[in-house]
């Protein structure tokens, strides 16, 4: 078997007709399946397409469909266009195996999600080792500011030729013209660009450690052939790292100065998916904000891991990007400059500023020398956290959504340990051995204890006196006495081995991925939160929608009160109706687009396949959230699809999210035939209530603040569900057309009536 030519052959005084020798002898496999479901346990492969190619062209294309022996699902069915019919006389996947290993050989093989493809037909039989090329990978370090990595959404976006989407050749074509198009990016990169890349290159292994060599190669190749004028290196000026004198981090003296803070007139504080406040102008917490210094401190180290090496591409292109678009000399880059997934947003706590290192930049000086800013939530919970009161004073902080503030401040104050999480840290490897023991340690106490429940589990003392969780202990104490650790992890560490029950409360949970987290939930937020009545003289909750005396007295209780609650926005009130269960709703010949609200995935997931079995797909098209791809996928399909009902299944919390990501008019009804529309009745939106988003009354934040009310359900449960579910019919009430409230819920009506007091100001 022929071996894959390496760059590595390449010797350094041989010449650029070497690396055009190279190109030619390159080959890759381009890969992808289609399957009855995403769990290889459960489901079945049903199409498998193979193509050869190398850096100029198509060799060799290979498709089938595969009979997988069940009955494809509907969803599959629309998704793919794949019937049971198409795959009825296919071969078995097994039948396969010999055909598909010789075409592709020893090489690489390429795929977007690779990953997915290659186990499941590994978990089927197959024996697949060679190198894996993920697209979507190489995509997130070369373009990583993208709203969605989808294969279908960067198609779009690339105008790649993909029209039959969810088939195994199209997508395999579509990957390798979008690997043509990235390529094409990495050549357009400075050559001081490449230097940095290399440097990290050259620290680890990672699977496009050959591809971008080769690619470098040929960038010299035509710089020592092509005529000076042709060459693709930017201008100095455009360079991603600016002169140490222009870096937006002032070096820090010997003796530091106290830190001077103005005082601030009115801080403005908003949630941080919002309509109602500029972007660009919001003043986010320092660890939404990227630190030069200490990247280049993490770059000094000499090895990095496969994770490291793709985090710090990924960053070496986010700064560069930045440079090259930013006009404002003060500005530094932020998340909202990038996009971060799983265990790169446990990375960026490395990269990230925190308020000393924040408050010595002219970013942070420009920003507060204005006598009114805006800011967001999470600015607030950093500083509720931050030792220095200092470095924020105001006359007035005005919290807009505070029922919203409320809700994610309780899960800021949460203190979580993971194993990714702590995987992030700079861990030497006998301290990583132990910890991948302590947390298995802690997945098999969750077994004997809780079984296999995949919920948040609170730990009573019980739990503390079993031989387990003292083995869980012993080996705590032991990587706290003989490896060096941060402050933090220590001081958590710490409150596990003393376990103390007046000041913390304890919850283990069992992730869907399998992961084990360990929560731990300060009983003494007041401490925190009397920060807030000590660095603002005045404070006010501005509310989106008129209140209660329920809600008022609850959003005091937990703010101070002290603070004055206000509304901003004169609602109409929106036709209100009981309905026995969303199964009576005739979703064919209603003429309406449906926004189905609920309280969990599970239920979004038994509603949206409830729905498959009894809507026509001719009239009805059918979201869900987690269902059919990420938000930005599902707002496109909603925006661009042209059927009469459109009916999205969601959470509380998305739905607003689902409607500001986008330009509200993008969400809003068709523009319905004038017969249609002017029918009597007729009703554009709909907002279905499948479930009111009451607490859990064994969780952890309502066992801790439930307690401090003296009838927790009607003081705090109550006014916390009906603040969630205003929230969204205000969200609701902004969308331009005519609109009825639908509910499946008849508690809403029950708990003497007050559920529906507090709901009455915005409904008919």
């Amino acid at each position: 078997m022929t071996q894959q030519p390496s760059l590595f052959d390449i010797q350094p005084n041989e010449s650029s007709a070497f690396v055009s020798v190279l190109a030619d002898r390159r080959q890759f496999i381009a890969l992808d399946i289609e399957a009855t479901g995403l769990n290889p346990e459960k489901e079945k492969v049903i199409e498998i397409a193979v193509v050869k190619f190398n850096d100029e062209k198509i060799l060799d294309t290979y498709q089938t469909f595969v009979n997988p022996q069940k009955e494809i699902p509907k969803e599959v069915v629309l998704l793919t266009g794949i019937k049971d019919s198409d795959v009825a006389k296919a071969p078995l996947l097994s039948d396969l195996k010999d055909h598909l290993k010789n075409f592709i050989g020893d090489l690489p093989i390429v795929g977007h999600f690779i990953e997915f493809d290659i186990n499941f037909l590994n978990f089927h039989g197959y024996d697949i080792k060679n190198k894996q090329l993920d697209t979507c990978e190489l995509a997130r370090i070369i373009l990583p500011n993208e709203d969605s990595y989808n294969l279908e959404m960067l198609g779009h976006q690339f105008h790649i030729p993909h029209e039959n989407a969810h088939r195994a050749l199209d997508d395999t074509l579509a990957c390798i013209e979008l690997l043509k198009i990235l390529r094409e990016k990495l050549q357009t990169a400075p050559q001081q660009l490449w230097e940095q890349i290399k440097n990290i290159l050259q620290k680890g292994n990672y699977s496009w450690k050959e591809e971008f060599l080769f690619i470098n190669s040929k960038i010299k190749s035509m710089r020592t052939d092509a005529p000076l004028e042709h060459l693709c290196i930017a201008p100095l000026e455009h360079l991603c790292i600016a002169p140490l004198e222009h870096l937006c981090i002032a070096p820090k003296s010997s003796n530091p100065s106290p830190i001077s803070q103005p005082l601030i007139q009115k801080l403005i504080s908003f949630p941080y998916n919002t309509d109602d406040a500029d972007p660009n102008n919001l003043l986010h917490a320092p660890s939404y904000y990227f630190d030069q210094n200490k990247f280049q401190k993490c770059l000094k180290k000499d090895t990095f891991s496969e994770i490291e090496i793709f985090f710090f591409l990924k960053l070496i292109f986010f700064q560069y990007q930045f440079e090259t678009q930013n006009t404002d000399p003060n500005n530094i880059p932020s998340r909202s400059n990038l996009r971060l997934y799983n265990k790169e947003k446990h990375l960026w706590s490395k990269v990230c500023h925190n308020f000393e290192s924040l408050s010595q930049t002219e970013f942070w000086a420009g920003k507060k020398n204005k006598a009114e800013i805006s800011c967001s939530h999470n600015l607030i919970y950093e500083f509720l956290k931050e030792k220095n009161s200092d470095y924020i004073k105001a006359k007035e902080l005005i919290i807009n959504n505070p029922d919203a503030f409320i809700k994610y401040l309780f899960l800021n104050l949460i203190e979580n340990l993971t194993l990714n999480k702590l995987e992030s840290c700079d861990l030497e490897k006998n301290l990583h051995d132990k910890l991948t023991m302590l947390f298995g340690l802690l997945g098999i106490f969750y077994e004997e204890n809780f079984a296999n429940v995949k919920s948040e589990m609170i730990l009573e003392l019980q739990h503390f006196n079993t031989k387990k969780w003292q083995e869980i202990t012993r080996l705590i104490q032991d990587i706290t006495e003989h490896f060096t650790l941060t402050e933090k992890l220590t001081e958590n560490f710490n409150k596990i081995i003393e376990i103390n029950f007046e000041k913390y409360l304890y919850s283990i949970t069992l992730t869907e991925q399998g992961d084990i987290i360990l929560k731990i939930y300060s009983k003494n937020i007041n401490n925190e939160i009397q920060k807030i009545k000590n660095s603002f003289e005045k404070t006010i909750l501005q509310s989106n929608f008129p209140l209660t005396e329920n809600e008022n007295e609850y959003l005091k209780s937990i703010l101070g009160n002290n603070a004055q609650c206000i509304y901003k926005n004169n609602i109409a009130k929106i036709d209100f109706e009981m309905i026995e269960n969303i199964e009576l709703i005739d979703f064919k010949n209603s003429q309406t687009d449906f926004f189905i609200l609920t309280t969990s995935d599970a239920n979004v997931k038994n509603i949206y396949n409830q729905l498959l079995k009894t809507i026509d797909f001719k009239d009805n098209l059918l979201l869900g959230q987690n269902q059919n791809g990420n938000m930005k996928k599902l707002q496109n399909t909603w925006k661009e699809n042209e059927i009469l009902n459109r009916i999205l299944i969601c959470k509380y919390e998305y739905f607003p999210q689902f409607i500001n990501n986008e330009n509200p008019s993008s969400v809003q009804t068709h523009c319905l035939p004038a017969e249609v529309s002017t029918k009597e009745g007729n009703t554009s939106l709909s907002l279905i209530i499948h479930k009111i988003p009451f607490d859990n009354l064994k969780s952890p934040i309502y066992k801790i603040w439930g307690e401090k009310f003296a009838n927790s359900f009607i003081n705090f449960s109550i006014p916390r569900t009906t603040l969630q579910i205003k929230n969204a019919l205000f969200h609701f009430s902004k969308l331009n057309a005519n609109k009825k409230i639908l509910c499946a819920d008849e508690r809403v009506t029950k708990y003497n009536g007050i559920v529906m007091e507090n709901l009455k100001g915005m409904i008919n």
